[in-house]
């Protein structure tokens, strides 16, 4: 019986914004993560070839502009009083799509590449350029990075909303 009462003691005084106070810590470190990640990959981006039109015309600006966003969530989650969370999910949410879809269609051109793309790839092996393995670490790189704004998006709402308090 007094298990019982103190089980109900401690569920009334249990405060349901203590565990989201602490969860400050963990969001910046998501953030900073992903804001690594985008980094490593709009550098790698610069430094390799673009095979394909898709990472000419679509990859570049993708990542310059979520490099940017990701600094400014980063920002934001080390500041105790940051409104607009219905734009950190956004920011979160698209980036997620269009990282995933990124990831997903140089994947897919990859592998359903055509034959002089496959040759030219073999002659610059041959050079000393490992094509594939750029293309590849771009596919792993967009998909690390759509799932940590997953991750985000996941947490943000957690986060305790400093302007009620």
């Amino acid at each position: 019986m007094n298990s019982t009462l103190s089980l109900e003691v401690l569920a009334l005084s249990y405060d349901v914004r203590k565990p989201a106070e602490n969860l400050r810590g963990p969001l910046l470190i998501i953030r900073l993560m992903t804001l690594m990640i985008m980094v490593a990959l709009l550098t790698l981006h610069l430094r390799s070839l673009r095979v394909f039109r898709w990472e000419q015309s679509v990859s570049g600006g993708l990542l310059v502009t979520y490099c940017i966003a990701s600094l400014g969530l980063a920002l934001c989650a080390g500041t105790t009083k940051c409104g607009g969370l219905a734009f950190q999910a956004y920011l979160c949410g698209v980036g997620t799509v269009l990282l995933a879809v990124n990831a997903v269609i140089l994947y897919q051109r990859w592998r359903y590449a055509g034959e002089l793309t496959r040759v030219v790839a073999e002659f610059l092996v041959a050079m000393g350029v490992p094509l594939r393995r750029q293309v590849l670490t771009k596919v792993v790189l967009s998909a690390a990075a759509a799932t940590t704004l997953l991750a985000d998006l996941v947490a943000a709402p957690l986060l305790p909303n400093s302007r009620s308090e």
